[in-house]
């Protein structure tokens, strides 16, 4: 069965990338309408935006999708994670700003506030994305794959200079692993590249409050690591978040080494325009069960 939230939610802040402040309201929505993005400060009829691969525009350390109105959200990875963890299929978005609120640079505040509210059904079958062989992408050292499995499940490897060095990390995203395991993962950078960024136009909004940033010789950050491999995990948070724009839940293995939101893309295009890859299946209970988002709780937060 579909699932929305049960009321409407409320968030305010800045975004990443733009620095742009900005109000979002996240309302529940009916069967099959999926996550659509609505901006308010832009003419109706031409300010829906649906959060789907095919409308992704740019990847560039973030993902923005948008129309062919022009009309833009940007850095939507971890409220799509945010939905994905908490089981929703359905929400209408409305935002008066290009940018989602990046909050603490993970996806704890929505994941907080859509569990607080709770969900509800909304009739209309739940389908799921079943993958059929295996289909992978390549950029320079970095590599996203997905492969048949009787699950969803990922892993994923990173390798950056010290101190954060190579980290690696497999799971299932099933029940509540991803709100116990990755929802609390925050975005990083490089100290060194800080100033490349800002000359991109890109990072206005970035504090130590919403951001690791990674020098040469400690973290700066306010406050502690949340967990050693912290790092790998919110590339895995991404990804997750990236993946859900394929529109359902996929059932298969996740494998990327060095990816980023450009692979991911890439990756879900590739599949998803060649219908030897995948199938689109009613999910009966027991493959609903090992999707992510079912069967998920508060107490499934790990102490922050």
């Amino acid at each position: 069965m579909q699932t929305s939230l049960r009321s409407k939610v409320r968030f305010a802040g800045v975004g990443l990338h733009t620095g742009a402040r900005c109000v979002m309201h996240v309302l529940p929505a009916g069967p099959d309408h999926g996550i659509v993005f609505e901006r308010v400060d832009c003419p109706p009829g031409r300010n829906l935006v649906p959060a789907l691969w095919s409308y992704v525009c740019d990847t560039e350390m973030s993902t923005s999708i948008g129309n062919s109105a022009g009309v833009e959200v940007k850095t939507i990875e971890h409220l799509m994670a945010a939905f994905v963890a908490c089981g929703i299929h359905n929400a209408r978005v409305r935002i008066d700003g290009p940018e989602v609120p990046i909050k603490d640079g993970s996806a704890l505040p929505f994941v907080y506030e859509f569990l607080k509210v709770g969900r509800r059904e909304t009739g209309g079958s739940s389908k799921f994305i079943r993958i059929l062989q295996p289909v992978r992408v390549t950029a320079g050292d970095s590599e996203a794959c997905l492969e048949p499995s009787e699950r969803a499940e990922m892993d994923f490897s990173i390798s950056f200079r010290q101190p954060i060095g190579r980290q690696a990390r497999s799971m299932r995203l099933e029940n509540g692993t991803i709100l116990s395991d990755l929802v609390t993962s925050r975005t990083f950078c490089l100290a060194e590249d800080i100033d490349a960024i800002h000359a991109r136009g890109l990072g206005r909004g970035g504090t130590k409050r919403n951001t690791i940033v990674v020098g040469r010789d400690a973290l700066q950050l306010s406050g502690r690591l949340r967990c050693e491999d912290e790092f790998v995990r919110h590339k895995m948070l991404d990804a997750v978040g990236d993946l859900s724009l394929a529109g359902f839940p996929i059932l298969g293995r996740f494998r990327g080494h060095k990816s980023g939101h450009r692979t991911t893309a890439a990756l879900l295009r590739k599949l998803l325009t060649d219908q030897d890859n995948y199938s689109l299946e009613n999910a009966n209970a027991m493959v609903a069960f090992r999707l992510p988002g079912s069967n998920v709780h508060m107490d499934d937060l790990p102490p922050h």
